[in-house]
């Protein structure tokens, strides 16, 4: 596989930054309680409906006469659940753009993180291979060690041939 190019290095870069510019790390906390603050609006919409449904039955239980008495709480109980229902729609919908405001400029961070894999990779073999080459070269250096001490040895064994032949031409002589 041929090493990771220059654009994948600086894709990798950039996503590293968006992504720390977005700061998911820090942004948890605030994202745990906007969580918390959802469930406890949608709970309290759940009781908000519960209640507008037992104002409904109890405004259909009572005579004609009495309902033009009691039509505006019942109007009252409905403008308070839109109310909360509005509350509850612009929490989420803050939450969910300021999240959103923070990812947008965020590149997605897969290519980026199947590039910087590929090359630990490439730089892991490479490395073994490095490993490997450094083996061969220790093993070529003793050899080489083993050759220069058997090259010195047949020097002096070839002077020690010579002295010989030397002493026996000069007592031959």
């Amino acid at each position: 596989q041929a090493p990771a190019r220059p654009t994948d290095m600086e894709a990798a870069e950039r996503a590293a930054a968006a992504w720390d510019a977005v700061g998911l790390t820090a942004r948890r906390a605030e994202l745990d309680r906007q969580s918390l603050e959802v469930v406890d609006l949608q709970e309290a919409s759940t009781q908000g409906r519960d209640a507008l449904k037992n104002i409904v039955k109890e405004f259909r239980a009572v005579s004609a006469a009495e309902r033009a008495a009691k039509v505006g709480g019942l109007v009252k109980a409905f403008q308070g659940e839109v109310d909360a229902l509005t509350r509850r729609a612009a929490f989420a919908e803050s939450a969910f753009f300021g999240l959103y405001k923070a990812l947008e400029e965020a590149p997605d961070p897969a290519p980026a993180l199947r590039a910087a894999v590929a090359e630990c990779d490439r730089l892991s073999r490479e490395g073994s291979a490095a490993g490997a080459a450094a083996a061969e070269l220790e093993a070529c250096k003793r050899e080489l060690a083993t050759l220069k001490n058997q090259d010195h040895t047949v020097r002096r064994l070839q002077q020690q041939l010579r002295d010989a032949e030397e002493k026996r031409d000069a007592l031959a002589a």
